[in-house]
């Protein structure tokens, strides 16, 4: 069974962004931990599996039905995870072999019509060392929800060990319905928009100084200094 419903206005930004650069890393969320002690990898799988049911944005699929982009949600929980057992290295090397796996797979684009749109990396280094990165389209998740992933992702992980149903404080919410409501509230006032239209009609163009001519082609290049 798939569920079908307006898509939210920033899936609607971001799956514009994905037509006009195909496979554009910039939108590709990706983190890694590493895990210590006994795993066992199937119940991890198994975890991941009951997170991306929980939360209907990992289930979701975009298609665009006479003009308008519709999110489809899928009722079956489709998670793809690599799972690979190598020979024991040291800290250091684990770190910059996760290191490596997230930048190679962050430029593997997602295809936002068919799914999925998160997948995931388990490596182990002997029995009480391993690796799990996660990848997730920007559509689908931001920073913010990292947080939440890894913690449901713990709590499943733990009742599945346990044979038991992870406990939460409050369900995941529909984000099918959540887009609906903002549509709604769009629908009854926008009055917000025209406010903003008067409010800059005369505000000058913004010249920043930049230290390089932009570049003819919009480009993601950069990076990060702490």
């Amino acid at each position: 069974m798939v569920r079908t419903g307006r898509a939210s206005f920033a899936q609607e930004r971001l799956y514009f962004l994905d037509q006009l650069q195909p496979g554009n890393p910039a939108y590709v969320v990706a983190f890694a931990v590493h895990l210590r002690g006994a795993l066992r990898p199937e119940a991890l799988c198994t975890a991941l599996t009951r997170v991306v049911a929980r939360h209907d944005a990992l289930r979701t699929t975009f298609a665009v039905v006479d003009g308008v982009l519709t999110q489809r949600v899928s009722s079956t929980p489709a998670v793809d995870v690599d799972i690979t057992a190598d020979g024991w290295v040291d800290r250091a090397t684990q770190e910059a072999h996760l290191r490596t796996l997230v930048a190679e797979q962050a430029r593997q684009p997602f295809d936002l019509a068919d799914g999925p749109v998160v997948r995931a990396f388990l490596r182990s280094w002997g029995p009480d060392e391993h690796g799990l990165a996660v990848l997730v389209h920007h559509i689908a998740c931001d920073g913010w929800s990292v947080g939440l992933l890894l913690r449901d992702l713990a709590a499943e992980y733990d009742a599945t060990v346990d044979g038991s149903v992870a406990a939460y404080d409050e369900p995941a919410g529909s984000y099918l319905a959540y887009a609906e409501r903002q549509h709604e509230t769009w629908r009854r006032d926008s009055s917000g928009l025209e406010f903003w239209r008067a409010a800059l009609v005369d505000v000058p163009q913004l010249a920043l100084p930049t230290d390089f001519p932009r570049p003819s082609v919009l480009g993601t290049t950069g990076a990060v200094l702490r």
